[in-house]
């Protein structure tokens, strides 16, 4: 085959541009430090190292969203902290109100801590963190969770929490709403069966716990009065006038009747009682009314106690308190709301002229309400002759205190849950990110070693063509004929 010396040089200086293009690909190699310098070079690793990237990223992104919860949840962790012991120093004071002795300037001047602290409560549901959001405002991150008109606190957040990824499958609340951590929280003083309480005239420093159903067959409702004939000495009365059991009375010891016990503890003056009602209609009843759960719509005008909504005739209806005192009359209109004393119930079917229900307490109540309904107790009382309603106040707010201090600790529990559970999940993610991130290495990362020495030997097949076209090159019959 006969070869043109314009073919051989053009075959020539195409192994030499092939052999320059690629000793240049392995210097973009060199100084980039990457296998691939373009998708072409290895098509099927370049995507796998895209794929390898992305979830890299998404990694990085779980391990971001990680430290934005460990810093939310270590904030709410450290503000549930503070609430708590601002309840203990509430607690303090309403134990310290109930010291024989305190004079109304006493007590007036442990109100006005005890306002101190439910100021500094209100200020720490309103606690932001870092980006100036809201902690207790649930999703509403932007609204102001709580505010004060005239003593009465409200909440203005949803119960929704916030959520955060930190891992493929695994999501983890970074806050509590305000409504679960300081609105709903279960009251002490009622077992959902009767309610227990002093009536408002006692003289003495008795106080009555929220009791207990021993034997629910033998319990039958009624609302019953526990009445001290003498300091030592007890008799209790139905609500017919009669007698369902007496003896003599030690301070701390159970009174059982009924399938029902309760406890009073304290010294009980001659004339005192104590009002024992089981919750809703009266059995004696004979119409078809059905008495609805009750709710606090206003917690500044609540005054607790124990009120019966009775039927003196069949359209009308009246409440009165533990004393007997009318609190509201009305015309009943089933299923109407019926507002009294900041309470709201209603009544559906048709009650019969005498029937009677005892009105529930409601089942949840926020912990500004039990502090103000404690101060606002000292603020009105009027010295030793108000022993009685102070020890009862004080007995309802400690047992209200103590729920709120076991919601806080609960939820603080959860809190630690999530900080654990996030803490496990960056580890995880960043063990996933390095297996990751040496799988990509493996695939578009250079190995030096190996590329210098094809450096090398790319550069010296590259001069060794140079010099042979260069030889070659010059042979020609002309040169032999000068």
């Amino acid at each position: 085959m006969r070869i043109s010396t314009t073919q051989f040089q053009q075959q020539s200086i195409d192994a030499m541009q092939n052999a320059t293009s690629v000793l240049q690909h392995t210097q973009g190699q060199l100084a980039t430090g990457k296998q691939m310098l373009t998708p072409s070079d290895n098509p099927d690793a370049a995507s796998n190292v895209l794929e390898l990237q992305q979830a890299i990223t998404t990694s990085g992104q779980y391990q971001s969203n990680g430290d934005i919860a460990t810093n939310r949840l270590n904030l709410e962790d450290s503000t549930l902290s503070n609430v708590n012991n601002v309840l203990m120093n509430i607690r303090d004071l309403a134990l310290q109100a109930n010291v024989p002795g305190q004079t109304t300037s006493d007590h007036q001047a442990i109100a006005a801590q005890m306002r101190q602290d439910l100021e500094q409560l209100v200020s720490l549901g309103n606690t932001k963190d870092a980006n100036g959001e809201y902690l207790f405002a649930g999703s509403k991150t932007q609204t102001q969770p709580f505010t004060v008109n005239a003593n009465k606190v409200t909440y203005h957040g949803d119960q929704a929490s916030r959520s955060v990824q930190v891992g493929t499958a695994n999501q983890v609340a970074i806050g509590d709403s305000g409504w679960n951590v300081f609105m709903n929280i279960p009251t002490g003083d009622t077992n959902g069966v009767f309610m227990t309480g002093p009536k408002a005239d006692n003289n003495g420093s008795g106080t009555i716990d929220a009791g207990t159903v021993v034997d629910q067959k033998a319990w039958v409702p009624d609302t019953y009065h526990i009445s001290f004939s003498s300091p030592s000495s007890y008799q209790v009365l139905n609500s017919g006038g009669s007698l369902v059991a007496s003896g003599t009375y030690t301070s701390g010891s159970a009174i059982a009747f009924d399938g029902v016990q309760t406890k009073i503890s304290g010294t009980p003056a001659a004339g005192d009682s104590f009002t024992i009602a089981g919750i809703g209609a009266n059995p004696a009843n004979t119409g078809s009314g059905v008495l609805d759960h009750s709710i606090v719509v206003d917690s500044t005008a609540m005054k607790p106690d124990i009120y019966t909504l009775s039927f003196p005739s069949q359209g009308d209806y009246q409440i009165v308190d533990s004393t007997g005192a009318v609190v509201k009359i009305g015309t009943y209109q089933s299923g109407d709301p019926i507002n009294f004393n900041g309470i709201q119930t209603k009544i559906t079917g048709a009650p019969n002229a005498g029937d009677r229900f005892v009105i529930e307490p409601p089942a949840q109540q926020d912990i500004f309400s039990t502090v103000n309904t404690m101060a606002t107790t000292l603020e009105d009382s009027r010295g030793i002759q108000t022993s009685s309603s102070i020890a009862s106040a004080v007995s309802n707010a400690l047992q209200n205190i103590d729920s709120a201090q076991t919601r806080v600790s609960d939820i603080r529990a959860t809190v630690g849950a999530r900080l654990n559970r996030v803490s496990s999940a960056q580890d995880s993610e960043n063990y996933f990110s390095v297996q990751l991130s040496a799988a990509k290495s493996k695939l578009s990362d250079l190995d030096y070693t190996t590329a210098i020495s094809t450096l090398n030997l790319q550069t010296v097949g590259l001069q060794a063509a140079q010099q042979a076209y260069v030889k070659v090159s010059n042979l020609s019959l002309f040169n032999y004929l000068r």
